[in-house]
């Protein structure tokens, strides 16, 4: 049996998912050196929405009021969760705080019970703990053990806007999935960036004023890669999830900080990659109970 025949579809998907995630947010972390996250995340969301466009006339989308209603509760969600998200990549290592986003699909155990009746099985639960248990590990330093201990890293203001990106981010899935099992068109992935993006605008019109949307035409180009990788992660996202448990897509896409470390050491020279790569076998090993 081939490797890729042993994993179902959605495994490989939720693995490129990872990839382009990852990848976008080293391309983001490199642009917030000098610029506001908001920002950031506004230039990411154009062009990543500009690439999606195109599947918008694919197919019509069927339209009711229910799908209007999760389109008004999911968008502030969205902005929100990016917003803190990209604070936490400009205050904090990539390497350090990218692990805190294997929250979600812990999040994700209670939000998909109750919004889609999805009930984890054994080796689901204990994948996801083990995805999470190896997040901590990525966090240790080489450090006294005292100043070692897991929740100290709490005190990090960029790993406290991680978590809370998480939180927001479990919510925006489990109701995104809901949306596209009502509505499973391409189409209705567009249309999901283009309102994201248009509702992110109006936060950073009203917050910053029109100076930020001078980003946006100056020097295009360099933020295509970025907004490109972007998009690829929604399309592979939204795909993902109407084939398993949100839950379980979810926590294997979050191996997306596996990828972050390498870059976070390549890119960026942050250090304790080795106690980290530690925590990234551990991810790996819940994966494949998660795949089972």
């Amino acid at each position: 049996m081939s490797l890729l025949s042993f994993f179902p579809t959605w495994v490989w998907i939720a693995l490129a998912c990872a990839f382009c995630v990852a990848t976008a947010d080293a391309f983001s972390k490199h642009f917030l050196e000098k610029r506001e996250s908001s920002v950031v995340a506004l230039v990411r969301w154009f062009y990543a929405s500009l690439f999606l466009s195109p599947l918008l006339f694919l197919e019509p989308i069927p339209w009711s009021s229910a799908l209007m209603s999760w389109f008004v509760v999911v968008m502030p969600l969205e902005v929100f969760a990016i917003s803190f998200y990209m604070k936490a990549l400009k205050t904090s290592p990539l390497s350090m705080v990218a692990p805190f986003t294997s929250l979600t699909p812990v999040f994700l155990f209670f939000v998909s019970y109750f919004l889609l009746g999805e009930v984890p099985h054994l080796f689901g639960i204990l994948g996801v703990l083990l995805v999470v248990v190896g997040s901590f590990f990525l966090n240790q330093r080489n450090t006294s053990p005292g100043k070692r201990a897991p929740w100290n890293i709490y005190r990090d203001p960029g790993v406290r806007c991680m978590v809370l990106a998480a939180f927001l981010y479990a919510f925006a899935a489990g109701i995104g999935k809901k949306m596209f099992l009502s509505s499973p068109t391409l189409s209705l992935i567009a249309l999901y960036s283009l309102l994201s993006t248009l509702t992110l605008m109006l936060y950073t019109l009203f917050r910053f004023g029109p100076k930020p949307f001078k980003m946006i035409v100056d020097r295009p180009f360099r933020y295509l890669p970025m907004a490109l990788f972007d998009a690829l992660g929604y399309w592979t996202n939204f795909t993902g999830i109407l084939q398993t448990d949100v839950s379980y897509f979810i926590a294997i896409k979050r191996t997306s900080l596996f990828f972050a470390i390498v870059y976070g050491g390549i890119f960026f020279k942050e250090r304790n990659l080795r106690q980290r790569l530690f925590g990234g076998a551990l991810m790996l090993m819940g994966v494949l109970l998660v795949a089972l």
